[in-house]
């Protein structure tokens, strides 16, 4: 099979001068005139295309021929594409084309913003160091949010005997108990979590509604500080409930701990 008209020229001049403007009509035969020179020039060839379904079909093609290829669109699922994402930045993709960081080269070229591309790569690193998380992550039984609250906490080495149970646990309580819970095992060092009632219905509310109520109360503190009050609460709640057998809301823990002040 030979080329098309103008394939053999436009190829061979981008291999002689490393750069090539070529303006063709649809099936003109684009696709080899960038396929065949990355395969013959050193590096990585990064491809721009709008056409996801395109992408999807030569990067199909390219790997039955032994290529290696992989193509980053926003119709990947959250899984796939954090997967994609951190073996690109493990091979230092955005230094090749000038970015001082992933997170940089993901907002201009991936349409991603720097604190989004940064969190999948955080829960990349997270789910290598606990394949459950990662497992429970991409078969969807763990939501987003649960699973970054993990994050902090699995990424610490010494948390990795603990990282199934953590991962069960996330999927019985409430976000907010969870950020709780974390905070505490951080800030104490406490890292196994606390156990898991295999009897007791999936806690779904981040806060429960508490009959008798009789007041709110703001306070105003820097993080560091907020995040110490809440580590505290969650110990005390987690000791009302081993004292009483039942679950404790935040806001009785928060009772307890004002009377014994």
């Amino acid at each position: 099979m030979g080329f098309r008209p103008g394939q053999r020229e436009a190829i061979e001049a981008l291999l002689r001068e490393r750069a090539l403007l070529l303006v063709e009509p649809t099936g003109g035969g684009k696709s080899l005139v960038y396929q065949l020179p990355a395969m013959q020039l050193p590096g990585t060839a990064l491809v721009v295309s709008p056409l996801m379904s395109l992408m999807h079909d030569q990067v199909a093609a390219l790997e039955a021929r032994g290529v290696r290829a992989t193509f980053l669109a926003s119709t990947l699922e959250p899984g796939e594409l954090r997967a994609r994402m951190a073996a690109a930045a493990r091979r230092g993709l955005h230094r090749r084309y000038g970015f001082g960081s992933f997170g940089q080269f993901a907002r201009e070229w991936l349409g991603l913003g720097e604190r989004k591309a940064q969190a999948l790569l955080r829960l990349e690193r997270a789910g290598h160091a606990c394949p459950p998380l990662r497992q429970a992550w991409r078969t969807g039984r763990l939501s987003w949010v649960r699973a970054h609250v993990l994050v902090p906490l699995l990424l610490l080495d010494e948390a990795e005997p603990h990282g199934a149970a953590w991962v069960a646990r996330a999927r019985r309580v409430s976000v907010r108990r969870l950020e709780d819970e974390i905070d505490h095992a951080i800030a104490t060092g406490e890292l196994a979590p606390p156990p898991l009632d295999p009897l007791a219905e999936p806690q779904t509310g981040a806060r429960p509604t508490v009959p008798g109520r009789t007041a709110l109360f703001w306070i105003s503190a820097p993080r560091d500080v907020a995040r110490l009050f809440r580590a505290t609460l969650a110990s005390v709640q987690r000791h009302l409930e081993r004292s009483r057998g039942v679950p404790v809301s935040e806001s009785e823990a928060s009772g307890d701990l004002s009377i014994g002040r």
